[in-house]
């Protein structure tokens, strides 16, 4: 059962739900959003930036502010709410030469008046100059050059009002999602997006005024696939020839993708967190793979809750 509550001028309502709610994640550069319509109530003077919650069986889902109104004939009230990470469309300029990814969401909350959850310690620094970017493609960037020096992805989200950076090994929830109790599934393996079986990185002495190239490649699968290669100016050559083997080893694999649509909701399933899928693996024996969860939608409706998943596994898509 699902409850939803808005707080305007610090009092608290529990408005009248018509015809569902729809809760959407995505993992990359998007706020999580609800979308409702209430029925219009006089005593109820909702406005811009209110604070808004679901919660379902005592589970904190979502909180965020009402960013959108939209009055109907039929009484009604659409609205759209976002959680903490819309703010991360904002733009700014940050010039920094030894934080972690952690560091930068602090300073970015500090700044931007956001709350924090759980930050993980990445356990690397870094260089980086952002100039008039916006807020999540710093932190995006951030996070790829953490992905390609330690081949560990983290996953920011918003949980229930507090912003958090989690080590996405960490995020692997305990739940069976079962495309035989789906309404519909399509599975796809693709080497066309995101798979490299050679990588080839350069660095510009400028000193020397030579060029130093540092590869790596698989034959075996070069063999089948032909070369798939992935290429990159870099600008530190110290930890060239570690990067080069993590991210043949990140890369080396196809994409799986999974799509499941109106299967039974979960709460708990977000995007960034992975599932278990059950596949049949060489031998013809089923085995439970995590698969991470790059968008949810759910669908709440008075006595039922769906989720439309997309799931992916295989290449590590910083």
């Amino acid at each position: 059962m699902y409850q939803v509550s808005i707080i305007i001028n610090d009092k608290l309502y529990f408005p009248v739900i018509q015809g569902g709610l729809v809760w959407n994640t995505e993992r990359k550069s998007t706020p999580g959003t609800i979308k409702l319509s209430i029925l219009r109530d006089d005593s109820m003077k909702i406005e811009e930036g209110c604070p808004i919650a679901l919660v379902e069986d005592n589970l904190g889902v979502f909180h965020g502010y009402v960013f959108s109104i939209k009055e109907t004939k039929d009484d009604l009230l659409e609205i759209i709410a976002y959680d903490q990470l819309r703010y991360l469309k904002n733009r700014d300029t940050y010039v920094y030469t030894a934080w972690s990814t952690g560091d930068l969401l602090n300073r970015i909350a500090t700044d931007f008046r956001l709350k924090l959850g759980t930050v993980d310690d990445t356990g690397i620094k870094l260089k980086l100059v952002e100039v008039d970017t916006e807020l999540f493609d710093m932190i995006n960037n951030s996070i790829a050059d953490t992905a390609d020096a330690t081949k560990n992805l983290y996953i920011l989200y918003d949980d229930y009002g507090e912003l958090c950076l989690r080590k996405s090994t960490d995020l692997i929830l305990n739940i069976v999602v079962d495309t035989t109790s789906a309404e519909d599934h399509v599975f796809t393996r693709s080497i066309d997006e995101s798979t490299y079986n050679s990588i080839k990185l350069a660095y510009a002495n400028e000193k020397a005024g030579t060029r130093e190239i540092f590869q790596v490649f698989d034959s075996n699968t070069i063999k089948k696939w032909g070369v798939l290669q992935y290429y990159e100016q870099i600008q530190n050559k110290n930890t060239a020839k570690d990067k080069v083997e993590k991210l043949l080893s990140m890369h080396n694999t196809p994409k799986r993708t999974l799509t499941i649509r109106n299967c039974f909701g979960d709460s708990r399933v977000r995007a960034g967190f992975s599932v278990l899928v059950p596949m049949y693996d060489t031998n013809g024996e089923q085995k439970f793979y995590p698969m991470m969860v790059e968008s949810a939608k759910h669908t709440y409706e008075a006595d039922a809750h769906f989720m439309d998943l997309k799931l992916t596994g295989g290449v590590i898509n910083s």
